[in-house]
């Protein structure tokens, strides 16, 4: 079904000005050209409405219903999702999350919490470790700074060069140097 303003005077293919196309589109392509061209897509139930958008050389899917910019790719392939919830930095092959400004070091993933006192982790869990914030192993900054390498579970913390491990904070607190086991007589052992 096609209506619009020029729904009546289509007796070729041409151009058009406020075209509405409702039902499916069974094949070909569809070329809009503008300064800002979008498409839009309301949902006829009362849920959100989206608009695709082309416009100074940012792609962006756009949320209708609170004016928000969802997702952004721009003509270097950088592509931010929320803003900066997630920052695909396509110049440096970088992930940022929580800010769209690389830290200068290029790192493959950088993390930023964008507050005065908030904490900053990389929350690591799997099956086994349940996903509870009591759970898994956390590296990051609590709210005073302190950076923290933070066990959640009752297992060791293990330290390895060349393949080998060289140190472990057992679950009961204990350091281990050059073994696995408390009491070794050819380790250092400070617990």
């Amino acid at each position: 079904t096609v209506t619009g303003a020029a729904q009546s005077a289509i007796t070729s293919l041409g151009t058009l000005t406020g075209l509405t196309v409702s039902g499916a589109v069974a094949s070909g392509d569809l070329t809009i050209t503008s300064t800002a061209p979008f498409i839009s897509f309301v949902d006829s139930d009362n849920d959100d409405d989206f608009n695709i958008q082309v416009s100074g050389g940012l792609f962006s899917i756009n949320s209708t219903t609170d004016s928000a910019t969802r997702l952004q790719i721009n003509s270097s392939g950088n592509l931010a999702v929320d803003t900066d919830t997630l920052y695909v930095d396509a110049t440096n092959n970088s992930v940022n999350i929580g800010t769209t400004t690389p830290s200068g070091l290029t790192p493959l993933l950088h993390l930023h919490k964008g507050s005065s006192g908030a904490t900053a982790y990389l929350h690591i869990t799997n099956t086994d470790s349940g996903v509870a914030s009591s759970d898994g192993f956390i590296v990051g900054f609590n709210g005073s700074n302190d950076a923290l390498l933070f066990n959640k579970e009752s297992t060791p913390m293990r330290f390895a060069t060349a393949g080998l491990e060289r140190m472990r904070i057992d679950s009961s607190g204990r350091l281990l140097l050059g073994t696995t086991t408390e009491g070794d007589p050819g380790a250092d052992d400070f617990t």
